[in-house]
């Protein structure tokens, strides 16, 4: 089973926990046009808490990535993270949120299952599990970003200079893909590999749950 074939079965397999993210009430909310601000706010409080130590995250990937390729591909998207980070805080100012009140704001426990599972994996789990958790976050993430700019431009008024965090081009996952074929020769890799891709789509699914009122759900 060659890499593509792998990510394609995967997705397949996946396909529900992925659905459950980009069509979470949150995201069809911003969608419509019909999420409180106050929530979008507590959404940007909480992204930036989930990526405000996704340096060290990138730190250990690449420290503990056995190829070289693999460690190029990891300071490739720590320098990707650097750009999204500077635009997050243009669209957090947009809502009227400095960094000093992103910090000041308290971390749901829900928001923080998924950099903390990432983490876990960087610094002890096998290549293929930490490469195969990063490609389904990193995939299901682009999908929703899109949502999120097309509902945040029609429907909230956000110049489109505030919105760029969330403007994401068409990502080529060839490099991904031959990494974690790499990493996914033999039969109990692959089950690694499934079983980190499963439980990270899990957490992730808790981030927009935490963010979005329980009322609303």
């Amino acid at each position: 089973m060659n890499g593509s074939m792998f990510v394609r079965q995967l997705r397949e397999e996946l396909s529900p926990q992925v659905e459950r993210i980009t069509h979470h009430p949150f995201v069809e909310d911003v969608r419509r046009g019909q999420l409180p601000r106050q929530t979008l706010r507590v959404f940007v409080e909480q992204e930036y808490h989930y990526v405000a130590h996704i340096y060290d995250y990138f730190a250990l990937s690449i420290l503990r990535t056995p190829d070289r390729e693999g460690k190029e591909f990891f300071i490739t998207m720590a320098r990707r993270e650097v750009e999204y980070i500077g635009l997050f805080l243009t669209f957090a100012r947009a809502l009227g949120l400095e960094q000093i009140d992103l910090e000041a704001s308290h971390p749901l426990a829900g928001a923080m299952a998924a950099p903390n599972y990432l983490f876990h994996l960087a610094a002890g789990g096998a290549p293929e599990e930490n490469m195969t958790a990063f490609f389904v976050i990193e995939d299901v993430w682009i999908s929703v970003c899109r949502t999120l700019y097309d509902g945040l431009k029609r429907h909230y008024g956000f110049p489109d200079e505030t919105l760029e965090a969330y403007h994401i081009p068409a990502v080529d996952f060839q490099t991904e893909e031959r990494l974690i074929d790499r990493h996914t020769q033999t039969e109990e890799a692959r089950s690694r590999a499934r079983r980190a891709a499963r439980l990270a789509l899990e957490y992730e699914a808790q981030f927009f749950d935490a963010v979005y009122p329980s009322e609303e759900m």
